[in-house]
């Protein structure tokens, strides 16, 4: 049997169903898009009855989160409605599918038809990755298997990984994914582990642990460890005779399997130093809240155009400020009007604008008699002139408003 090329799964749906081992409910495999396996439930749900972040959706024979445009159907995972779990956040309309779940698994193991698995932490990875059968058991060898980050524990030995591809004839392919060439033991951190736990483990080996990392460049050779497919079946449209046998590596979980010492028996290999070439050189502008930069040779202190706008503008702002507190503004004259000075009496400003010629005009009244009255006026302070000799009044009484006034310079 062979699958179509534009398949992206190679798990064939007839080893795809199985039942949960912790609640016996019927669960459906796929594989995810980040290498790994999920369980789904059998059957569709309709959109309004799921809430977004729990919905997925198959394409391809590979699970994917979200949904299909103009589908309104989606998948659910079993380990969020899973009853031997503990959900601390689930959606308040999934719990009536818990409560269900619940009360079955109950009945049948009052009625004998189910036994679960006795788990130490019951936690959605340990559904989702269950431990293969052929895993070694605490005290024997497991190797962990590098990638960049990504840390994936072996059921066995490195090299006693073997395919799981199926041939022609039907059986599982007893080819091994060992490849000397493509990786190296290497000595790297545990990850961190909180708790008293994880300082014992972190106390015990030292924080370091051996690994066999594959090279971080040659991506077809961490896909084909990914897939567990040996090098005759990394490219073969065989599907999978059994389910992948990786396992993400938890410090607290997997602490027995940790390698402390170097594996012998393996050929020697430098570790791989990969430089990345990050372009040109750049200069950063000086201002602190500013990522600009410039590939040209510039001063110390460079300033990008918009720094250098903005500091212009703001040092011609400031020059104004100073200007304005060491010049206070002009006064203006008795009439409120800017530009003249007042007179004091006595002093040069009084004597130069005395002394200044001014322009006479004539005043015209028109009394209630309706004879005309002229009246020298200053055109400079526009009030009438005394007559000479007199001295003015300090009170008097309102003058009679006259009917009209006008000006004519003489």
């Amino acid at each position: 049997m062979r699958l179509h090329r534009s398949n992206a799964s190679l798990l064939l749906r007839s080893k795809a169903y199985d039942f949960c081992a912790y609640c016996s409910c019927p669960v459906e495999w796929f594989d995810r898009y980040d290498d790994r396996r999920i369980p789904l439930m059998p059957k569709e749900f309709p959109l309004a009855l799921i809430p977004p972040k729990r919905r997925w959706y198959v394409d391809g024979g590979v699970a994917y989160t979200g949904t299909l445009r103009g589908y309104m159907y989606c998948r659910l995972a079993h380990t969020t409605i899973c009853p031997a779990l503990d959900h601390d956040d689930l959606d308040d309309e999934l719990w009536p599918l818990v409560t269900r779940l619940g009360v079955r698994i109950q009945k049948k193991i009052a009625e004998g038809q189910f036994v679960p698995r006795p788990v130490e932490a019951r936690t959605a990875a340990e559904i989702e990755e269950p431990e293969p059968a052929n895993a070694a058991p605490a005290g024997q060898e497991r190797h962990t298997m590098r990638y960049n980050s990504w840390l994936r524990l072996a059921p066995g030995r490195i090299e006693d990984l073997q395919c799981i591809a199926a041939t022609q004839r039907g059986p599982r392919c007893s080819n091994s994914v060992y490849a000397a060439d493509e990786g190296f033991w290497e000595h790297v951190d545990i990850p961190y582990a909180p708790g008293r736990e994880g300082e014992l483990i972190l106390n015990t080996t030292g924080g370091m642990m051996w690994v066999w990392t594959l090279a971080p460049l040659d991506f077809r050779a961490a896909t084909r460890w990914s897939k567990q497919r040996c090098d005759v079946h990394a490219e073969a449209p065989a599907p999978d005779h059994s389910p992948r046998e990786w396992v993400d590596f938890h410090p607290l979980k997997h602490g027995s399997f940790i390698v402390g010492e170097k594996p012998l028996g393996y050929p020697e290999k430098e570790s791989l130093q990969v430089s990345i070439h990050m372009g040109p050189k750049t200069t950063a502008c000086d201002t602190a809240s500013c990522h600009n930069s410039t590939v040209m040779a510039v001063p110390k202190g460079w300033l990008c155009y918009q720094c250098a706008r903005r500091t212009k503008r703001r040092a011609a702002v400031h020059s104004r400020w100073q200007s304005t507190r060491s010049h206070p503004p002009a006064p203006t004259n008795p009439n409120g009007l800017p530009g003249a000075e007042k007179a004091e009496p006595h002093s040069p400003a009084a004597s130069a604008a005395a002394a200044a010629p001014t322009a006479a005009w004539t005043t015209y009244e028109l009394g209630d008699a309706g004879t005309a009255m002229s009246t020298s006026k200053n055109a400079t302070t526009n009030r009438p002139a005394p007559p000479a000799g007199s001295t003015p009044a300090t009170t008097s009484a309102a003058p009679t408003p006259p009917t009209r006034l006008y000006q004519h310079p003489n």
